[in-house]
């Protein structure tokens, strides 16, 4: 899981990293769980098992722990670009699995 914090680029920032880590994937799927990744974003939702553009620039905590299990579930790895993944309590509460 990549979670992006900052004040400007973390959406540009967090497709760059996933196009990059998707043709890298692509090319060498014995080094990866799946040949793409997950995103949440201001821009879209994609876990692997949904996927719709982004209505609230945060998720209610409902929708936000739904995507966290739907990703996991997909074994997609996972980007977050900013706001969603900030706190040291979310951080624990990641560690510990959802």
């Amino acid at each position: 899981m990549v979670g992006l914090t900052g004040t400007k680029g973390k959406t540009t920032t967090t497709y760059f990293m996933k196009n990059i880590l998707d043709a890298f994937c692509r090319r060498n799927p014995q080094l990866c769980a799946a040949q793409k990744s997950a995103v949440l974003s201001t821009v879209e939702v994609d876990t692997g098992i949904e996927h719709h553009e982004a209505h609230l620039t945060t998720p209610e905590s409902p929708d936000l722990q739904r995507y966290f299990a739907q990703t996991r579930d997909s074994g997609l790895p996972f980007f977050d670009n900013g706001g969603f993944l900030s706190g040291v309590q979310t951080q624990q509460g990641l560690r510990d699995g959802f």
